[in-house]
This record gives structure tokens, C-alpha cells and sequence, in this order.
């Protein structure tokens, strides 16, 4: 399990970790691929709206304005709809914003369900 680090966090090494799924975080582990997968849909769904570098500038913005992840979604879509983009790329940067949050959900999640390898 990896996940990024978000802004004013330390790092003590806490965000990779092997886990072995067991009954317990079976359905978090899903969840979490189900999510991530989602992401990546929903982030080349927003590069085909606004196009690769408004996308990634848009990100870069939504990353420094956004506190600890929290109001990323936000961020990107204020950012998007600045640059001049429609409300329909402007809500799929919320829902990216939304299936981040949610992923960092099942992180946790699993990490608190699991046996750690590192």
C-alpha cells in the first residue's frame, strides 16, 4: 500500500507498507483498487476536457492551496474554472477530489485492519 505524502505532513516512513488480505480488510482492499482505478479514469477524462498542461498546473495549484488533501477537489476546480473551462471539467475535479479523500479513507482503513510488512 502507497500513498502520497500531503502538504505540512512528516514523514516517518508511515505510508508504504505490505499487508496480506484476510477477511478483515478484504473489502477495503477492494474498495481502495476500485477507487484508485477511478481516479485514473477520471483524471485522463479531465486532461481530455482542459488538456495536459492546464491539467497539471491545475493539480500543482490544487496541491498547494489544498491543506493536508483537504480541499483538493476544490482547488483544481477553482483553478479550471480561472482558466476558463466549463462546469463539466469543473465537476470532475471534485470528484477527483472526493475519490481522493475516499481513498486515503481506505488506506487508513487497512493499515488499522492489517498485519504490516514493510
Amino acid at each position: 500500500m502507497v500513498r502520497a505524502k500531503y502538504a505540512n505532513e512528516s514523514n516517518p516512513g508511515g505510508y508504504y507498507f505490505k499487508t496480506k488480505q484476510t477477511t478483515t480488510n478484504a473489502n477495503n482492499l477492494d474498495e481502495f483498487r476500485k477507487t484508485v482505478n477511478s481516479i485514473s479514469s477520471a483524471e485522463s477524462e479531465l486532461i481530455a476536457l482542459v488538456g495536459t498542461s492546464t491539467f497539471f498546473a491545475g493539480f500543482a495549484t490544487g496541491f498547494a492551496v489544498g491543506s493536508c488533501g483537504t480541499g483538493f477537489g476544490v482547488s483544481l476546480a477553482a483553478y479550471i474554472a480561472a482558466a476558463g473551462f466549463g462546469l463539466t471539467a469543473q465537476q470532475k475535479s471534485n470528484y477527483i477530489g472526493e475519490l481522493q479523500d475516499t481513498t486515503l479513507s481506505r488506506y487508513i482503513d487497512i493499515k488499522n485492519q492489517s498485519s504490516i510488512y514493510i
